[in-house]
């Protein structure tokens, strides 16, 4: 079969055309992973930040133990948030 220089041209256009897509796509999707991650940070520091303004969850032996958080945000145990936070920020 004969060396056709212009099919060659036109398949070295459409992959370069669809090499800058994926770079394109790629770039867009770790930009978007990101800010997940700034997000799942976020989250973490509040709760973690929420069990520090609400000491009685951390101490259950308290005479004020029963009473219950009045913030939103801290909806696991702390122990678990630790763990969240240290799996953030690559301790684990």
């Amino acid at each position: 079969m004969p060396y056709d220089e212009n099919y060659s041209n036109d398949a070295n256009e459409a992959d370069q055309d669809l090499l800058d897509q994926l770079d394109e796509d790629l770039m867009r999707l770790a930009e978007l992973a990101d800010a997940e991650a700034d997000r799942l940070d976020a989250q973490v520091s509040a709760e973690l930040d929420a069990h520090i303004q609400h000491p009685t969850i951390t101490r259950p032996s308290t005479k004020h133990s029963l009473k219950r958080p009045t913030s939103k945000t801290v909806n696991r145990p702390l122990a678990q948030v630790i763990k969240l936070a240290d799996r953030r920020s690559g301790r684990d």
